[in-house]
């Protein structure tokens, strides 16, 4: 084919042969470069051999945050078979009024009045400023079993705060427990 268009000495075959040889050649080069560069940049940046770890703790931490957590009070007054999470002991907190970045540490009771084992994915700690505070995952409650939650809170901002305590078996629909308390909380 090469033979040929030089052959007929055609301008246009000419043409043809020259744009063939340009995108040809530009194709070739365009692999050597991304070659080098992987061979320069990609392979120096992947020697892990040659870096020795940096000394790190582990955080440990029982306490998520769960910002998406919304209270939601149920008007049902008797004992049913998925609302049967009691606060045996109300929402507590060590103080009633604190300094601006004081720690004030809460602290409830929570049972299953119910005969089946609850399965709970959160309980949450919610306060009046918008913000769940922590939230405790994957905890089996058997009937009749108590379970005592603490939680610490520092408050950035001067205010007046409510804390409560909400439940959820899915992680979407929260709860207050039955007889689900709150607490009043002076952040001066």
């Amino acid at each position: 084919m090469i033979y040929q268009i030089m052959r007929d000495n055609h301008p246009k075959n000419i043409k043809y042969f020259l744009t063939l040889a340009v995108f040809f050649t530009a194709g070739i080069l365009s692999v050597l470069t991304y070659q080098s560069f992987q061979n320069k940049y990609i392979k120096a940046e992947s020697k892990l051999e040659n870096l020795s770890p940096s000394p790190s703790p582990t955080p440990t931490t029982d306490w998520i945050p769960y910002p998406t957590a919304t209270p939601v009070t149920t008007r049902y007054t008797g004992l049913s078979t998925k609302l049967t999470i009691a606060e045996v002991k109300k929402i507590s907190a060590d103080r009633t009024s604190a300094q601006t970045g004081e720690v004030v540490n809460y602290n409830a009771t929570l049972k299953n009045i119910g005969n089946k084992k609850k399965f709970l994915t959160h309980i949450c700690f919610n306060h009046s400023g918008g913000v769940t505070f922590g939230c405790l995952l994957n905890k089996n409650l058997e009937p009749n079993e108590e379970f005592n939650i603490n939680n610490s809170m520092m408050y950035p901002k001067p205010g007046t705060y409510s804390a409560w305590i909400t439940w959820s078996q899915d992680g979407v629909n929260f709860y207050r427990p039955q007889s689900g308390g709150s607490v009043t909380v002076t952040v001066e």
